[in-house]
């Protein structure tokens, strides 16, 4: 947490230096709305969670029912969004891998799962300079997982929420940073009944912005 902070600081630090450059293309200067599409690659630490359905016991037939544990998650992707005013709307897609060791108190166990996502997106500019804009962003969508433990994979469901900045570098393009919060959730059986995986954590993307 306390790496996402400092980086924070340092990238709106930067956008007050890159105030004293000037801004060719300004959000606030289009009439006409305009599409932005912007490649990405993202670096997360997610922790993984799902049930075991009573199908792991102890040498004193004790039950546990949890796996769990924290995974790296690298990512890369594209989003599309459309510009008006203050509001940014549009789609994109994701693949993600999410990597590490998961343990249930009886044994360790390695994971690898790789997500293939679509989403929406929404972004809302909250301040705009010369050079830089920062804002919010959400984006929401469906998921195919694959490499999970169990069988009879299903789509999951997932949802991000970050604050962006925007650092225009030359008048078509800029380079486009986030922190976000994600929250991954699908379904799939072990054993005898469902079973329901959860990976949640921090991210942090960076991406070049066209127009």
């Amino acid at each position: 947490m306390r790496f996402y902070t400092l980086f924070l600081i340092l990238i709106l630090s930067l956008g007050v230096h890159l105030q004293a450059q000037v801004r060719n293309v300004s959000c606030k200067n289009q009439h006409t709305p305009k599409w932005y599409f912007t490649p990405y690659v993202a670096l997360g630490s997610l922790d993984y969670n799902y049930g075991l359905n009573h199908t792991v016991y102890d040498a004193d037939s004790v039950n546990h029912p949890i796996e769990q544990g924290q995974m790296i998650s690298p990512a890369f992707g594209f989003h599309v969004v459309n510009i008006q005013e203050s509001f940014r709307m549009g789609a994109g897609g994701e693949l993600q891998g999410v990597y590490g060791k998961t343990s249930n108190g009886v044994s360790t166990n390695d994971q690898t799962l790789h997500n293939a996502k679509l989403y929406l997106r929404l972004e809302y500019r909250i301040y705009e300079g010369m050079t830089t804009d920062v804002g919010f962003y959400a984006d929401g969508g469906a998921f195919k997982t694959f490499g999970s433990v169990g069988k009879d994979n299903n789509f999951g469901a997932f949802g991000k929420l970050g604050i962006f900045t925007n650092f225009v570098t030359e008048g078509n393009s800029s380079v486009l940073v986030g922190i976000d919060y994600q929250y991954n959730t699908f379904t799939n059986t072990i054993g005898s009944g469902l079973s329901h995986h959860v990976m949640k954590g921090l991210s942090l993307n960076v991406g070049y912005r066209i127009w």
